[in-house]
């Protein structure tokens, strides 16, 4: 992967943003799109997504933009902030841990108070500590209950320069690379409508997924995720650089038989590899399946170590093949081809 690419990496997986607070995310979205495409597509909430090709069947490609982090619930008379997570957080990876709290255009460090092993007694609360000295200190900052944190980035690439670590590689990396699919696609002389772009809020209940595919309507439907790799727990059968991820089910979707098997030929044919998997957490596409009488929906995805934490790590290899699975099934896709992984 070139510098290039690898900076908009970076980038995406550097901007804050939880769930209903994707602004940022939004915004470096559509300037990314507007390079590749002036037909844009929003539903009520906030998810947007570019335009590409005229006619045949309609295929929506989606990534989720938010990440996992917390919201001020409250403040405590010695200066801490009471703080509730948003999202799929294990309460003891915060501890200690830097995060950055949003107040209005401003951003605010600080850290997850944790007690040592000299103190007898735990805080039984999750406390965000910025230095403050009082309620009233903090309150002066313009500090509000509801305002929402982050944890801070941990950009770096890893000594033998295969892969990268930072926050929310869940699901920024998915955001990266439905953009570089868009820019491989810009000029395509395309046998199908597609839809590309980023849903809001898919960590707190899979909100962009539900909405932007009654507003689209297509016949396909592809969320494109990142997955929990569990090799540091166990000997397992995925792994980072492993290759794509065929999510043969989770809580709240199956792959469709005939989605799966015109997956697996599309990637033999161009030697992509891949890996089978079988998730516990849901994506957009358990939402998407039920809308306008039932959607083919499914999920391409590949692994991460640690995600849902302060910081992950994720494969480039891995990334390449996403990329060129989702853009050959694009392209291979016309009148005749969408019947073969359609359900009828």
């Amino acid at each position: 992967m070139n510098e290039k690419r690898k900076l908009m990496y970076k980038e995406l997986t550097s901007l804050h943003g939880v769930s209903m607070n994707e602004d940022e995310v939004r915004k470096y979205m559509y300037n990314k799109l507007s390079l590749y495409t002036n037909e844009f597509v929003y539903d009520g909430l906030g998810s947007v997504f570019g335009k590409f090709g005229n006619k045949g069947p309609t295929i929506l490609i989606a990534a989720h933009m938010d990440e996992v982090g917390a919201f001020v619930a409250g403040f405590k008379d010695n200066g801490l902030i009471k703080i509730e997570l948003l999202g799929g957080i294990n309460n003891d990876l915060l501890i200690g841990q830097c995060m950055v709290l949003k107040v209005d255009d401003q951003y605010i460090k600080g850290v997850i108070s944790s007690t040592p092993p000299h103190l007898d007694k735990k805080s039984e609360e999750l406390l965000f500590d910025i230095g403050a000295f009082s309620k009233e200190e903090v309150l002066s900052y313009k500090i509000k209950v509801g305002d929402v944190l982050t944890f801070e980035n941990n950009y770096f690439e890893t000594y033998n320069k295969k892969n990268f670590s930072n926050k929310a590689l869940d699901d920024r990396v998915g955001c990266a690379i439905v953009l570089e699919v868009a820019k491989l696609i810009k000029n395509a002389n395309l046998n199908s409508q597609v839809y590309i772009g980023g849903s809001i809020a898919e960590e707190v209940g899979l909100y962009g997924g539900n909405t932007i595919t009654s507003v689209i309507n297509p016949d396909i439907f592809v969320a494109v995720d990142i997955s929990p790799s569990d090799e540091h727990i166990k000997e397992s059968s995925v792994r980072i650089g492993g290759g794509v991820l065929i999510r043969h089910t989770d809580p709240g979707n199956i792959m469709p038989v005939n989605a799966r098997i015109y997956i697996e030929k599309v990637a033999s044919k161009n030697k992509i590899l891949l890996q089978d998997y079988f998730a516990k957490g849901r994506t957009d596409a358990a939402s998407a399946q039920y809308q306008n009488s039932g959607c083919v929906s499914f999920t391409l995805a590949i692994c991460a170590k640690y995600i849902h934490s302060p910081v992950g790590m994720i494969n480039y290899d891995d990334i390449d093949s996403l990329v060129k699975l989702i853009h050959k099934f694009i392209i291979s896709i016309d009148e005749n081809s969408i019947k073969k992984v359609r359900v009828v």
